[in-house]
């Protein structure tokens, strides 16, 4: 198999994800700066006025290594799966027809699909496992 597809999956799934990162961030930092004037007009003088902190360069990274974990066991378990189909579906016709080119063609093309599409699903399901265990922790 090619690791190629796999590491362009990964960081296409990665930049996704950084861009969803970056927009969130964005609407969350306008929505504090819309409330400022209110803050300032009610506050009392010489009164102290608390609003969420504010990071630059530094984040949280408390459930990352959570979050990579799981990918990583959903891409594993995806390759396992992906690998056991291919062994009950493909290895009947190692003695018939691989001779000819336009079938062992298509078998290789079905094989990268299988174990793209289980990689990208398991990859997925482990990442939402993660969202559900950070969403209940909070």
């Amino acid at each position: 198999m090619n690791i190629t597809a796999i590491c362009v999956v990964g960081f296409v799934v990665l930049g996704i994800y950084k861009l969803f990162e970056l927009f969130v961030k964005r609407k969350e930092r306008m929505a504090i700066i819309e409330k400022l004037p209110a803050f300032l007009n009610n506050s009392e003088p010489g009164g102290s006025i608390n609003l969420p902190a504010i990071t630059f360069g530094r984040q949280d990274y408390g459930s990352w290594p959570l979050r990579v974990a799981l990918l990583l066991i959903g891409v594993g378990l995806g390759c396992v799966i992906a690998f056991f189909i291919q062994y009950g579906m493909f290895d009947s016709f190692n003695g018939r027809d691989m001779g000819n080119w336009h079938v062992r063609h298509q078998i290789e093309q079905t094989q990268f699909i299988l174990y793209f599409s289980f990689i990208t699903i398991f990859g997925g399901l482990g990442l939402f496992i993660a969202y559900m265990i950070e969403k209940k922790s909070k």
